[in-house]
């Protein structure tokens, strides 16, 4: 008999266990990459680490090629803070970061970086400015609390 992933871990230290419930969309298209019997936990891992790999390659690019220093990362920011980072729009990102960035002369340099980013570095700009605006919330918390 098959054992299934549809409930917790009754293993006690089993802090390698991660779950998740997926939505429907999610769920089908997870399915629609299905063969035999894998299941689509199996299927989910394996994205899951392309996604890792593709946003390690994003990350180096960002800090070598690229370089974007801490200053530029919170000055585009401050430029997309008004902008929702979704799954299927994170790409977009460092485009209208560059259109928003260019109207000054400081900023043109920072545009030039920006759209010459492949994707796996745009993915990793949209990780990371979603990193960053977590952890500003976090601030404003902490600081409006007494």
């Amino acid at each position: 008999m098959r054992k299934t992933a549809s409930g917790p871990s009754s293993r006690k230290g089993d802090a390698n266990l991660v779950s998740f419930r997926a939505d429907p969309k999610m769920k089908a298209a997870l399915a629609a990459l299905k063969r035999r019997d894998e299941s689509l936990g199996l299927i989910a891992k394996s994205l899951l680490g392309l996604l890792l790999a593709l946003l390690e390659a994003g990350k180096r690019e960002m800090e070598g090629r690229a370089k974007l220093s801490p200053e530029e990362m919170r000055r585009i920011l401050r430029a997309t803070d008004d902008i929702p980072i979704r799954p299927e729009t994170a790409l977009l990102l460092p485009a209208e970061a560059a259109r928003r960035l260019s109207s000054d002369q400081k900023g043109k340099s920072m545009a030039r970086k920006l759209r010459n980013l492949s994707p796996a570095g745009a993915a990793a700009l949209a990780v990371e400015l979603l990193r960053m605006r977590k952890g500003k919330g976090n601030a404003r918390a902490r600081h409006r609390s007494p």
